[in-house]
């Protein structure tokens, strides 16, 4: 996973730009006023810089394309986090293939909108921006396995950072004649915007236009397990029509279970 190109993801791309145009700008100037000294020259000077500010100007839109990850391509990361996390998740909570074939596993994932975290678990901020289909994504990618086996549901949840090696995950297991029910529901996120970006640049900028943060919601399926102690644990889930099936099979399990 490159952590550095996936980073540019979540950096607005008007900051991206703004940065290299006015890098391409500086340039332009400091060349043209050195030609000028040596050719004595203002107009060739000035030319000179002109051509190489429209080259920045290109660079930077060429550059702008090809370096930043496009909506599929960091979905793609999240999905094969998700394919690739059965081995992982059976390990930690102590089972094989063997003991949770009794239905079909439930495994998952969706962006977390939680702050980030580091190899130290100390919270951080959490990246996120809205991509061109109008779906919001967050650099932490939130991945949930469900098994069912003879003697209760077994629960795994990592989370993954997509812009460092940071990692997490814990385990947690139901008895079936705990379970109350099973819910899928929609939940609005809150996401707090920052105009501009949170960088130098985008706080002068945010000075300049009098810009302030916003607040955008962003709507989630959330996937839900009651038990009888009043305690309930949900889980966002992307792509939820993949796994209506699933769900359903689970709910007649529970119900076979307690009867």
């Amino acid at each position: 996973m490159n952590f550095a190109r996936n980073k540019q993801y979540f950096v607005p791309p008007i900051m991206r730009m703004v940065m290299r145009i006015v890098g391409g700008a500086i340039l332009g100037i400091i060349l043209g006023m050195i030609l000028y000294q040596v050719t004595d020259s203002e107009s060739a000077g000035w030319v000179v810089g002109l051509l190489v500010f429209i080259g920045a100007v290109v660079w930077a839109v060429m550059k702008y394309k090809n370096a930043r990850p496009t909506d599929e391509e960091i979905d793609a990361q999240a999905e094969s986090l998700c394919q690739e996390m059965r081995g992982k998740a059976l390990e930690k909570l102590g089972v094989d293939e063997e003991q949770i074939n009794i239905a079909p596993a439930l495994e998952f994932w969706n962006y977390s909108f939680e702050p980030e975290f580091n190899a130290d678990q100390e919270v951080g901020a959490c990246l996120h921006i809205r991509g061109k289909d109008g779906c919001w994504r967050t650099c932490v990618v939130e991945l949930h396995g469900i098994y069912f086996s003879e003697g209760g549901v077994h629960h795994y949840e990592k989370k993954v950072s997509l812009v460092s090696n940071s990692t997490k995950d814990t385990t947690d297991e139901y008895f079936y004649k705990d379970i109350v029910s099973v819910e899928t529901e929609t939940k609005a996120e809150k996401v707090k915007i920052v105009p501009f970006g949170a960088g130098l640049l985008g706080k002068i900028l945010r000075w300049l236009r009098k810009a302030k943060d916003q607040v955008a919601t962003a709507n989630n399926e959330y996937f839900a397990i009651a038990n009888s102690g009043g305690g309930r644990f949900g889980c966002s889930m992307r792509h939820p029509e993949r796994f209506e099936a699933v769900v359903n099979a689970m709910r007649a399990l529970l119900r076979e279970k307690k009867a």
